[in-house]
């Protein structure tokens, strides 16, 4: 049965010096086919560039709020702080949502008979720089899914999703002392505590190569920030992480190979072994090791 009164979808978009590229991202909320949305632009730029752009558009429908720190996480945490929907949705400025997103997505939430924490949909990668699609992501995994986020993103990522509000507020949002993967890290949360379920349809373009994209491999600072996500996940499941053996083993090797590159042997033969020890996929665990160091 069709609600009488729809309930509110609020939209996060978060910015940051990208004024190219915000039109396009509101646009495609705006065009959803679902109508009861409010468009909520945090904008973290260091001019005024994209407020400009935003005040040319229809003002009445978008919900604007400047800030001044550089911390996706925090930015996202503040839109919903703000927010008034029942489910919230987050798309990156450089993103593009097609029409049918919200309405399938939340017709899988309403029609389930779960306690679905989240409604992920499957991702277009289009390269922007060969104006041509790149891959499609179509991953299948639903219900009780925790254990498949340990030790990485098995589904997608944060454009792609539809909260529930209430679920996302149990676990407290975005967890800011992650300095990377703050968006697996909120689907690891959410997925330890509800079950998840997804649309199994392309309803996000997700741009790739585009002329903000920097290039960034995994070296120095960033295998740190790497490294220091593996500690937080350990630090913070850590009651839990026994019970699934591949996973946690999968974790500490992640772990292994970071400090390999950063060339702390002794760190790294210290949890290789650990990772042995925790599993009886041994050998599986040792080829997932050297497959990781030689990517070096």
């Amino acid at each position: 049965m069709t609600p009488i009164f729809p309930p509110l979808v609020s939209c996060i978009i978060t910015t940051n010096n990208r004024p190219d590229f915000i039109g396009r991202a509101i646009k495609s909320v705006l065009n959803q086919t679902y109508e009861n949305i409010e468009l909520i632009v945090v904008d973290s730029s260091d001019d005024s560039k994209t407020e400009i752009i935003i005040n040319k558009l229809d003002t009445s429908k978008i919900i604007y709020k400047k800030v001044f720190e550089k911390n996706a996480g925090k930015s996202r945490n503040i839109g919903v702080s703000i927010s008034n929907g029942e489910y919230i949705s987050f798309l990156d400025d450089d993103d593009i949502w097609y029409p049918e997103k919200i309405k399938k997505q939340l017709s899988v939430i309403e029609q389930s008979n779960e306690k679905l924490g989240l409604v992920y949909c499957w991702v277009e990668y289009f390269d922007e720089g060969k104006n041509e699609i790149n891959y499609y992501r179509k991953p299948q995994f639903k219900g009780y899914i925790f254990k498949n986020m340990i030790s990485k993103n098995a589904i997608t990522m944060t454009s792609s999703l539809l909260i529930n509000k209430n679920a996302f507020l149990y676990v407290k949002g975005f967890d800011e002392r992650f300095s990377i993967g703050q968006d697996t890290e909120l689907i690891r949360s959410i997925s330890m505590n509800y079950n998840i379920d997804y649309v199994p349809e392309i309803l996000l373009r997700y741009i790739i190569n585009h002329k903000y994209d920097q290039i960034t491999g995994l070296h120095g600072d960033k295998i740190e920030k790497h490294l220091n996500t593996y500690h937080l996940i350990l630090n913070k499941y850590s009651s839990f992480l026994y019970t699934y053996k591949k996973e946690f083993s999968e974790l500490l090797i992640n772990i292994s190979i970071a400090y390999f590159k950063l060339k702390k042997y002794k760190m790294c033969y210290k949890y290789t072994i650990k990772g042995l020890k925790h599993s009886k996929y041994s050998f599986n665990i040792l080829f997932m090791f050297v497959k990781g160091v030689l990517k070096t």
